[in-house]
């Protein structure tokens, strides 16, 4: 796998998904899914995750007698939020879903495409949108906040999901 720049990586939005609870997701949760893509894009931000962390005291092994060294163990992944820039453009079905994202309940599915035909699936609800009226002369643009509902799936350019499980692609 070669390095590829992010110029004309596109994301799309799918239907809603009414009822939706927070979860771990793979390719087969988007099949079928007709997806819009989102017009104007000027920055889709950065998208993954973080673990949460606990903080354990240990005993230190080669110094019985000394303090306890401070440990780390990962709990659970926390959720990522997304910062979504784009011109604005109302009246694009696309666009037009997203704002229905916003002002509705439902969580989305969401696929970001790459040049080199790499893919991230994940479901994300709109928590905040912001028209940027920075100054006379700049185009409108608008500011979307994803918050993930689900973990992130990749593919690769032959659809090859990797298994977090596995550490594997299939």
């Amino acid at each position: 796998m070669s390095l590829f720049a992010v110029a004309g990586t596109t994301i799309h939005i799918g239907a809603a998904r009414a009822g939706w609870m927070a979860r771990r997701v793979s390719a087969s949760d988007f099949s079928g899914e007709t997806w819009l893509e989102v017009p104007d894009v000027q920055s889709i931000g950065r998208a993954g995750g973080e673990w949460a962390l606990e903080e354990i005291l240990l005993p230190d092994p080669a110094a019985p007698d000394a303090g306890p060294i401070t440990g780390h163990m990962k709990t659970a992944i926390g959720p990522a939020r997304l910062q979504l820039s784009m011109g604005a453009s109302d009246g694009d079905e696309a666009y037009d879903r997203l704002l229905a994202a916003y002002h509705g309940e439902p969580a989305y599915g969401f696929r970001v495409v790459f040049p080199n035909g790499s893919e991230r699936l994940f479901v994300a609800i709109a928590v905040s949108w912001n028209d940027v009226l920075d100054a006379a002369n700049i185009a409108l643009a608008t500011e979307v906040g994803l918050m993930f509902q689900s973990s992130m799936v990749h593919l690769d350019p032959e659809g090859r999901e990797f298994n977090p499980e596995t550490g594997m692609r299939a």
